[in-house]
């Protein structure tokens, strides 16, 4: 009898305590958090308001500065009000105001970097598409693209091996192509191999390194 009575005291613990690390258990959100996200809608609401009340004046403003040729200072006047839907032609002056701005800094920009983001803003904010800037784009993202895994491989080759890479990796690495390859087959398609180098052996199976010895 009294070793039900124990059991029963034991399921009971075991029970209480399944229960307190149940993932069912409804997690209490912050406070802190809600009243934060309320400040920062009620905040964006007025601002949006402000934009709707004074929009003739805000659209005026932007307008003068592009006359100026002050394209950046246009955007900034018009960027709190871009979200506000119910005025098209705030988005009409932002994208003037940006597509002009993007135009007149390509002519200064020689830098491959800036010059595509430029072109792209080109593209991006111009109401009609353009093949000869989308060639030229094309053409940018494939040398800086070339450029960067240059770097990278330039990179791996100052470094080290280590245990899970890729014959590939250990190609691009410091360590290069070994001076020999050992290879055995073994059953259910396992390949083993070990390659040879000056410093050291490396030992792979299945195109996968597992094992480095170096020399002493």
């Amino acid at each position: 009898m009294w070793l039900l009575q124990a059991l029963g005291v034991f399921s009971l613990i075991v029970f209480a305590a399944v229960s307190c690390d149940s993932p069912l258990t409804p997690t209490k959100s912050n406070p802190k958090d809600a009243e934060v996200t309320a400040i920062v809608e009620e905040r964006r609401r007025k601002e949006l308001e402000t934009c709707l009340a004074k929009s003739a004046d805000i659209v005026a403003l932007a307008k003068k500065k592009i006359t100026q040729k002050d394209y950046d200072g246009a955007s900034n006047v018009l960027n709190d009000c871009i979200d506000d839907g119910r005025k098209d032609e705030i988005r009409t002056v932002y994208r003037e105001a940006r597509l002009l701005g993007a135009t007149d800094r390509l002519t200064k920009i020689k830098n491959s970097d800036d010059r595509l983001a430029l072109l792209k803003d080109i593209q991006f904010f111009s109401e009609t598409f353009n093949p000869k800037i989308d060639k030229e784009i094309e053409g940018l993202q494939k040398r800086l693209d070339a450029k960067e895994t240059a770097a990278v491989k330039t990179k791996k080759r100052k470094e080290g091996v280590v245990i899970g890479m890729s014959k590939q990796d250990v190609l691009d690495s410091s360590w290069g192509k070994p001076q020999r390859v050992n290879r055995d087959i073994y059953p259910n398609n396992r390949v083993k191999e070990q390659w040879a180098y000056s410093g050291g052996y490396l030992y792979f199976e299945n195109d996968v390194l597992t094992s480095i010895s170096t020399r002493q």
